[in-house]
């Protein structure tokens, strides 16, 4: 069985109160009582402090996320605006237009991850 964050608070805190209940039993054994509670209670505080830092990483992880979607999003819209601007002013259906319209199409292709993608040099398109 998997323990959950709040079965092990739960458990750190159930046994430290169980020891509080039978320390008149645990009198006399070598079982030193405030010791193990420092032990326990320094351990779950650290779980707690550590838990608390990691959900906080969790927010920003999500909310950098959505920046970083949007960024990406922006690049893209960008740089299709330009494409499409440049590719009229080289003469749409030009050898330089079809090298940028290979460069957009290249990049979405599928099993080209990695790949290097090939421009061919930029032709003079009509003046």
């Amino acid at each position: 069985m998997t323990w959950t964050q709040t079965d092990l608070k739960g458990l750190a805190k159930g046994f430290m109160g169980l020891l509080d209940e039978e320390a008149p039993l645990l009198k006399g054994t070598p079982i030193d009582i405030e010791e193990v509670r420092k032990i326990v209670s320094g351990k779950l505080e650290d779980v707690v402090e550590k838990d608390a830092r990691q959900e906080h990483a969790k927010i920003e992880l999500r909310e950098s996320t959505g920046e970083v979607n949007a960024a990406n999003d922006d690049l893209y819209r960008t740089i299709s605006g330009w494409l499409d601007a440049v590719i009229g002013a080289v003469g749409k259906g030009s050898p330089a237009a079809q090298n940028f319209q290979r460069l957009r199409s290249r990049v979405r292709m599928p099993d080209h991850e990695g790949a290097q993608i090939a421009v061919e040099p930029v032709q003079q398109g009509p003046k």
